[in-house]
């Protein structure tokens, strides 16, 4: 296997040719695991010229190429952005645009007491409906955590309406009140198991969650709920942690009090921590056990774990499909104000 001095300055065959589109590669065969590796084709473009290059180079040789090989006929990397990020979360910056419209700001919505004011709450759906329309969104849906929806797999509800109506005259327009906005009466019967209760009392509503802001996915944006039945009962896993966030600010108001210093109420905050764990789709669907529980349920431990830096944060494997997985998961994230900003092994 040859050095990086010898790599440097070994003689390479470069054949050029005069071509209609910018357009060439590079190719190289890359020693790899006692074999040949063949290393994916790369663009290098002078003006109307391209330069096919032949070589032979180590697996750590291909890794580490940058501009001293090619000089100017590196590619050049994109610059960062932070376009479009936080484009798909009606909040902050990007509502307050579309609040404005209707005469009011980001501060309404900060100020969750715009779910008691019918006139409000139609001014703000007028202002979401704007900016899903503005966004490709014709459709949008109360968002909720039903039962048990942790272990089974993270499943989320949903029922998509469209924005559709028609007048009197049959001709069709978009419309989103604030009355949809705030509540709607859906099916409860399947929570938690199906068929618990009888028809008539099977009725559940869902209502806005001012504490978490809307978001857009495709071509719905999707309105935070809490779910309850018709006597009130949670039937989702948002509503009891609410109760409970309630009971612990009114009891440590109260423990604050005692102690001579006043308190308007406590506020929770939680650390999330995500892990996730890639699997090639073609041995995900030979595990049975992983498609119908989300985990292993049959085989034996791995002959290693995190000791040293073999799994846990060792180098990111860039030949393989998983850091672009990635990238993808954060760029959706990022889009809909989820700062998922680190990846490791």
């Amino acid at each position: 296997m040859m050095s990086m001095a010898a790599i440097q300055t070994a003689p390479i065959a470069v054949r050029t040719s005069h071509v209609s589109k910018r357009s060439a590669s590079v190719k190289a065969n890359v020693p790899f695991m006692g074999g040949r590796m063949p290393v994916p084709q790369r663009t290098v473009v002078q003006g109307r010229k391209a330069l096919q290059v032949n070589a032979t180079f180590s697996r750590d040789m291909y890794l580490s190429m940058d501009e001293s090989m090619f000089g100017k006929y590196m590619e050049a990397p994109e610059p960062a952005s932070l376009n479009g990020i936080g484009e798909n979360v009606f909040k902050g910056a990007v509502a307050d645009k579309y609040l404005k419209a209707v005469g009011l700001t980001a501060a309404d919505m900060d100020d969750h007491s715009w779910v008691k004011d019918v006139a409000k709450a139609d001014k703000i759906a007028k202002a979401v409906s704007q900016w899903g329309l503005d966004h490709g969104a014709s459709s949008w849906c109360h968002w909720f955590q039903p039962m048990a929806a942790t272990y089974r797999h993270g499943q989320t509800a949903m029922v998509q309406n469209a924005l559709l109506s028609f007048d009197s005259d049959g001709k069709p327009r978009f419309n989103f009140s604030g009355k949809q906005l705030l509540q709607s009466e859906t099916d409860g019967s399947s929570y938690p198991n199906g068929g618990m209760r009888a028809t008539h009392t099977a009725a559940a509503y869902l209502t806005v969650d001012p504490m978490s802001p809307i978001f857009l996915r495709g071509d719905s944006f999707f309105v935070p709920a809490c779910f309850v039945s018709w006597k009130g009962d949670s039937l989702d896993e948002k509503t009891p942690l609410h109760r409970a966030v309630q009971s612990l600010s009114k009891a440590g108001t109260r423990m604050f009090a005692a102690c001579g210093v006043k308190v308007d109420g406590l506020v929770n905050n939680i650390g999330l921590d995500q892990e996730m764990f890639l699997i090639p789709r073609e041995a995900y669907f030979k595990r049975m056990d992983l498609q119908l529980a989300g985990r292993t349920v049959m085989g034996k431990n791995a002959p290693r774990g995190q000791e040293g830096s073999d799994h846990y944060m060792s180098a990111i494997n860039t030949a393989g499909p998983a850091l672009n997985a990635m990238k993808e998961m954060q760029a959706e994230c990022f889009k809909i104000g989820i700062p998922l900003i680190t990846r490791h092994r």
